[in-house]
C-alpha cells in the first residue's frame, strides 16, 4: 500500500474542516496510508518554528523525499489593514521599497519584522528542499494587491528569492478569490507550487500592475459576488480580520484534491493507478523534469524581479508534532464535517472584466489581526 507523506507548517488550529481532515476522509478509502505532520505553535507550545533545531530535523525530513509540503507563514506584518488610514490601527512595518522591513523599526515592531522574515525565509527553504527531493509543495500567502492609499504595500511576492524559484523548481503561481470557495469576503489569495492547476477560478500568472502600481490582474475587478462583510477596522473590540484566518471548508477541499490528484499513484488519478504493478504507476517528477511547465511564467518573472527593490536587505522532538497515520485498518477512522460536495463537482466558474482598483475594504488581503494602533499622522515612524 503507498504512503502519501504530508507536512504542513503555521497549519492553524486544528478543525473539522481542514486540509488534514480531508486527506484523512480520503485515506480512509483505503488506497492508501496517510502519513500527516502539522505544526503550529497554536497546536501546541513544542512547535515553535522559531526553534532552528526544529527546523534542521523539518529539513532532515524533508531530505528523505517524497513529501507534499504545505506552508502558510504569518501575513501580519504584510497586512494591507495597516495602510488603511481612515480606521486607526497598526501601522505599516514594510512597503515595496523595503519589502524586508523599514530600516528606522525599533523594539516589538523590529522583532516583529524580524521574525515573519526568518518563517518566510525558512518556508522558501523548505519549499526548495521538497521539490529537489522529487516532492511537492505548496506556499500560501495574501494576492499582492498594488497600491493603495498613495503607498504600495510590501508583499513576499516582490520577493527575489521567491520569484526565482518558479524558473529553478518548474513552479507556478496561480491566485484566487476565497469566496469562490464559500469565503464571506473575496480574500484574494496567491499560491506557489510546482503541481498542475487547472480550474477556471484559479488564474496563473503574476501580479500585474499599470505605471502607477494599481492592480491589473490577474484577479478580475468583481470576484461574481455581491459582499456586505468588511475586512478592514474593527467590530467592538474584534478586529475584522480575525474570521478570514482560516481558509473555508471548500478551499480545504480543493487543496486537498490538488494534492491527491498529484500523488495519483494514491488512487486519484484518471485510473484507479493501485491496480497497476508499481513500475507502471505514475509518479511525481522532479522539479528539473518539469521545468518546461513553468516557462508561460519564466518572463513574468524577470519582469516582476526588474521591479523589485533590493534596498535594506530547548529543541522539541519531531516526535511532538501533530503526527496522524492513517490507513484501512485504522478503527472508526477519523471523523470529517463533509460539505455534501466532493472535490470535482465543488468547480465553479470565473468572472473576467476589465482590472482597476480594488474596494480593498471587501478584499480582505490583511492578514491575521494586530491589537497595536498608532496615530495616523505618524504614518511610518
Amino acid at each position: 500500500m503507498p504512503t502519501l507523506k504530508v507536512m504542513y507548517l503555521f497549519a492553524g488550529h486544528q478543525r473539522h474542516s481542514d486540509i488534514g481532515s480531508f486527506l484523512k476522509k480520503a485515506a480512509e478509502s483505503g488506497n492508501f496510508k496517510l502519513e500527516l505532520m502539522e505544526f503550529d505553535i497554536e497546536r501546541s507550545p513544542e512547535h515553535d518554528l522559531t526553534d532552528e533545531n526544529l527546523w534542521e530535523r523539518i529539513f532532515s525530513l524533508l531530505k528523505e523525499g517524497d513529501w507534499v509540503l504545505i506552508v502558510s507563514p504569518p501575513c501580519n506584518t504584510f497586512s494591507r489593514a495597516r495602510f488603511q488610514l481612515q480606521f486607526p490601527g497598526p501601522k505599516p512595518l514594510r512597503t515595496q521599497t523595503w519589502p524586508r522591513g523599514f530600516p528606522w523599526l525599533k523594539n516589538r515592531d523590529k522583532l516583529k519584522v524580524e521574525e515573519a522574515n526568518l518563517f518566510v525565509d525558512r518556508c522558501l527553504t523548505a519549499c526548495e528542499c521538497t521539490a529537489e527531493s522529487g516532492g511537492i509543495f505548496l506556499l500560501e500567502h495574501p494576492e499582492d494587491l498594488g497600491t493603495v492609499r498613495g503607498e504600495r504595500p510590501g508583499s513576499i511576492w516582490q520577493w527575489p528569492e521567491l520569484l526565482e524559484l518558479i524558473p529553478k523548481l518548474g513552479a507556478i503561481s496561480f491566485a484566487l478569490h476565497q469566496c469562490q470557495f464559500g469565503a464571506s469576503t473575496p480574500k484574494p489569495t496567491r499560491f506557489l507550487t510546482n503541481m498542475d492547476v487547472e480550474d477556471p477560478r484559479c488564474f496563473c500568472a503574476l501580479p500585474k500592475f499599470d505605471k502607477f502600481g494599481f492592480y491589473k490582474g490577474p484577479l478580475p475587478r468583481h470576484c461574481g459576488h455581491e459582499h456586505t462583510a468588511k475586512l478592514i477596522g474593527r467590530t467592538g473590540a474584534k478586529w475584522n480580520t480575525a474570521p478570514s484566518a482560516s481558509y473555508p471548508p471548500l478551499l480545504c477541499q480543493f487543496l486537498a484534491g490538488l494534492i491527491l490528484h498529484a500523488k495519483a499513484s494514491c488512487g486519484r488519478g484518471s485510473k484507479d493507478e493501485l491496480l497497476l504493478g508499481p513500475s507502471k504507476r505514475r509518479k511525481f517528477l522532479p522539479a528539473a523534469e518539469r521545468l518546461p511547465a513553468a516557462e508561460r511564467q519564466v518572463g513574468q518573472v524577470e519582469q516582476s524581479m526588474a521591479g523589485a527593490s533590493t534596498v535594506g536587505q530547548v529543541a522539541p522532538s519531531m516526535a511532538d508534532a501533530s503526527t496522524v497515520v492513517v490507513d484501512s485498518s485504522d478503527e472508526g477512522g477519523s471523523q470529517v464535517q463533509d460539505s455534501g460536495k466532493d472535490v470535482e463537482s465543488a468547480f465553479g466558474q470565473a468572472v473576467h472584466e476589465e482590472m482597476e482598483e480594488f474596494d480593498m475594504s471587501a478584499c480582505g488581503n490583511t492578514g491575521a489581526p494586530i491589537s497595536v494602533e498608532w496615530d495616523r499622522a505618524q504614518r511610518f515612524h
